[in-house]
């Protein structure tokens, strides 16, 4: 395994592990990265794919967040431990906050043919439709599950440093500052879910008929902001993928087998998403805001 991937926790350990965040605080920042003004159309890299990739997953966080919010909250008067409570609080500030620094970047993402309303409109169709027919201990197991991707991808983002070259600084100190936190409250949603009575088949039945509304109900969507992106025309320089497999050819192979191990870890009946120690990334991340690399407001 390469260096910059750490180990995660043995059966013994996670035995050990605190029920929530091992050791780790839950903060609520309100860090200030401007309006990314000038954000070039290429700004993961020079990588068009990877800009589109990520810049349609900042379009549907704000309404994500929210719904994310919601769910947790539905659940919290089932909640009697006081530390779980505390955390259900830092998670909901930690959101909000991620909800309009995303509203921003989204904005400067629209000059480059995407539409973060009709994104919005999707997504807020989408998790209605979730609360109307869905029980709230389900709703919240759709938040479990999403939870487990956003920390998947903060995970990457951590694990996988090739990744990071060439991306935007204002961008990058943006999209480290956002995965630090996913990584602090990823065990949140999973706590209250099982504080509530959440088991099993719940969490797994439901992950299944997640998947399947969201690719009926936002496909349209899909297509039509890959539309917009690629009628924008920019004079910056795209840069191929094939050239970071170059430079790391046992890039593509490494992030994918963590990428897969990570996924099907949610389908293990005894799952909690601290079996996967992330104290070491947040403690470099800490070390690298304090030194400027973020600006609070």
């Amino acid at each position: 395994m390469n260096a910059t991937e750490s180990q995660p926790l043995k059966p013994a350990e996670a035995a050990a592990t605190p029920r929530t965040r091992p050791g780790v605080e839950i903060v609520y920042r309100r860090p200030d990265f401007g309006d990314f003004d000038g954000l070039p159309k290429f700004w993961a890299g020079g990588s068009p794919a990877a800009s589109f990739a990520v810049g349609l997953f900042s379009l549907v966080i704000p309404e994500g967040e929210k719904f994310f919010i919601r769910s947790v909250n539905a659940l919290r008067s089932e909640v009697k431990d006081p530390e779980l409570l505390e955390d259900v609080k830092a998670f909901a500030k930690q959101e909000a906050a991620h909800t309009r620094v995303h509203m921003v970047f989204n904005e400067a993402l629209r000059k480059h043919g995407f539409d973060p309303d009709d994104a919005t409109d999707t997504i807020k169709r989408f998790f209605e439709t979730i609360e109307k027919y869905f029980t709230k201990r389900m709703a919240l197991a759709v938040t479990v599950f999403a939870e487990h991707l956003t920390a998947l991808g903060a995970e990457v983002e951590f694990r996988f440093p090739e990744l990071r070259q060439g991306v935007e600084p204002r961008a990058s100190n943006f999209w480290r500052w956002h995965a630090a936190e996913e990584l602090e409250h990823k065990a949140v949603a999973f706590d209250v879910f099982k504080a509530a009575g959440g088991g099993y088949f719940t969490r797994v039945f439901t992950v299944l008929l997640f998947g399947l509304m969201w690719a009926l109900m936002t496909r349209p969507m899909i297509r039509r902001q890959i539309a917009g992106f690629k009628k924008v025309r920019t004079a910056e320089r795209a840069v191929s993928s094939k050239a970071l497999v170059t430079a790391y050819p046992d890039l593509v192979p490494r992030l994918r087998r963590f990428t897969i191990r990570y996924l099907l870890s949610f389908f293990r009946p005894g799952f909690h998403p601290w079996q996967v120690d992330s104290r070491r990334y947040l403690e470099a991340w800490k070390l690298e805001s304090e030194n400027e690399a973020v600006a609070y407001g």
